[in-house]
């Protein structure tokens, strides 16, 4: 089974080792990127399956790298700042991050919240493509050309499964 590939972006060199030596202890695959230009492109170039972003960072902020993140991928993004009013936190959400965790952290719960996004990215995309026919097995629809859809019963799920 392949090792899932996390980017931590965190200019605080400390804090980014603690995380990276943490995840590599729990089998995942970690680059680090220590500001938000540098992370920026290693998403563009490399494929990752969660990022880990800070707020506040040289050459693009968590929270503008966040946005711009969200104009191509829906990787999963947990953000962990020391920025803890709420205003920062619904800022951060609105964006397009799907956590937020503030500095300190325990970093059992970092480690959960990281392995449930992951959990819920590998179910995202529980889907069957025959040609021009897809069967969604979470949503248990079925989709011909892109338009005719409808609801399928359990029997025909198991059956595709």
């Amino acid at each position: 089974m392949e090792k899932e590939h996390i980017l931590i972006i965190e200019d605080e060199e400390n804090i980014a080792r603690f995380m990276e030596l943490e995840l590599t202890y729990e089998n995942f695959m970690v680059t680090i990127c220590s500001d938000g230009r540098q992370g920026l492109e290693n998403i563009k170039n490399k494929n990752f399956d969660l990022i880990i972003l800070d707020i506040m960072l040289p050459k693009i902020n968590g929270l503008e790298l966040c946005k711009k993140i969200r104009e191509f991928s829906e990787i999963p993004i947990i953000m962990v700042t020391a920025k803890s009013d709420v205003s920062d936190i619904v800022t951060g959400l609105e964006l397009g991050a799907d956590d937020y965790l503030t500095k300190p952290f325990n970093m059992e719960e970092f480690v959960a919240r990281i392995k449930r996004l992951l959990k819920r990215k590998k179910n995202k995309h529980k889907k069957i493509i025959l040609g021009n026919l897809v069967l969604n097995l979470d949503t248990r629809e079925v989709t011909r050309d892109r338009s005719e859809e409808r609801r399928v019963g359990k029997e025909c799920l198991r059956l595709c499964r």
